[in-house]
């Protein structure tokens, strides 16, 4: 993700970066069984995060090249599926991320993101 935007308190703002992203988690779904072929679900997880990132301050303050951090990631969410077949669903749903603080150089970054998703679902 490019970050357009960073403040640095007390050091003014005008900087931009980087920010590379890989996670794994490990997640339970649960499918409310509700007549119909309009089903709604829940779910959440707990995962690593390993993230890889550069910050430039343009005002010639603080800044960070080629750090990376890892933390300690959660995620929680829902949505409705609509079954096409026994075996085969359309998901649209919502699901919020959250880490611990990461850590580059002095600096500690509060990550979050909020994710709105489509999907197509298939039972084996």
């Amino acid at each position: 993700a490019d970050v357009n935007q960073l403040d640095f308190p007390g050091a003014g703002g005008g900087s931009g970066g980087e920010l590379q992203q890989y996670m794994g988690f490990l997640n339970v779904y649960y499918d409310f069984d509700v007549p119909g072929k309009i089903k709604p679900f829940i779910g959440g997880g707990l995962g690593m995060g390993l993230f890889s990132g550069e910050a430039n301050n343009a005002a010639g303050g603080p800044s960070f090249a080629n750090e990376d951090a890892t933390a300690l990631m959660w995620n929680a969410g829902g949505g409705v599926k609509y079954r096409v077949k026994d075996d085969t669903a359309f998901s649209v749903g919502y699901r919020y991320l959250d880490s611990t603080d990461l850590s580059f150089d002095d600096f500690d970054i509060d990550y979050s993101s909020h994710e709105f998703r489509i999907g197509i679902e298939y039972d084996f």
